[in-house]
Formats: structure tokens, C-alpha cells, sequence
């Protein structure tokens, strides 16, 4: 008799986090998604670009166009 007891006790456990993950399931979805994806990110560095010409190479109108990947 003990032993349903324990049982029971751990059945009403089990479905009350069960529930309880259920209703939040949401943000507990985007949380482990988003903590999933984590990569350690080094220190902030300045980057020193090379100045481009005053005056563009080719006109406007005979350079290719620009297309995003």
C-alpha cells in the first residue's frame, strides 16, 4: 500500500511539471533556443579601412549591378 502511495505522489509530480511546461512552453522553447546557439564573442576591434579613390573608376551606367546574396 505504501509503495502507491510514493507512486501516486510521483504521478501528480510528473504531471503538474508536465502542465506546468506545457503553459510555458513558448518561452521555454525560444529559451533553449536561443541559449542553444551561443557563441563566445572576443573583445570589440577597431578595423582600418584603405581610402578608396576620389573619383569612381567606371561611370555609374557600365558598372554591374549590385545584387545581395
Amino acid at each position: 500500500m505504501r509503495w502507491r502511495t510514493y507512486a501516486l505522489i510521483a504521478l501528480v509530480a510528473v504531471l503538474a511539471l508536465a502542465g506546468t511546461a506545457y503553459v510555458f512552453r513558448k518561452p521555454l522553447i525560444l529559451y533553449f533556443v536561443a541559449s542553444a546557439g551561443l557563441t563566445p564573442v572576443g573583445p570589440n576591434r577597431e578595423v582600418v579601412w584603405e581610402k578608396g579613390p576620389d573619383v569612381a573608376v567606371k561611370a555609374v551606367s557600365e558598372r554591374p549591378p549590385f545584387h545581395r546574396p
